[in-house]
């Protein structure tokens, strides 16, 4: 049986917010940077030597960043599906060796 891991790949930070419960709630981009996931950025770099190039949101079109990710794990038979999620994310500071 195949299994399948799934990792997003670019995080946007963004706030939920909702004035009163009969408001509809606003989703806006939060003014911290618009990342590359850091977890799974060391791990394919540390275990498959994937170095993810940084995505720059004014000068990049994301299709075309994810195609050339796409490039660059299609050896390994992985694939990008362009799907967006909501939920919160929390990272503890990686040690570096």
């Amino acid at each position: 049986s195949k299994w399948e891991l799934v990792s997003p790949l670019i995080l946007v930070p963004v706030t939920l917010s909702i004035e009163s419960l009969t408001s509809p709630y606003v989703l806006k981009i939060h003014e911290d940077e618009i990342v590359i996931n850091p977890t799974l950025a060391y791990k394919l770099e540390n275990d498959f030597g994937i170095c993810l190039p940084e995505f720059e949101p004014h000068e990049s079109n994301i299709a075309e960043y994810l195609n050339g990710i796409q490039k660059l794990i299609d050896v390994n038979g992985w694939s990008i599906k362009q799907e967006c999620g909501l939920s919160l994310f929390s990272f503890l500071k990686m040690n570096k060796p």
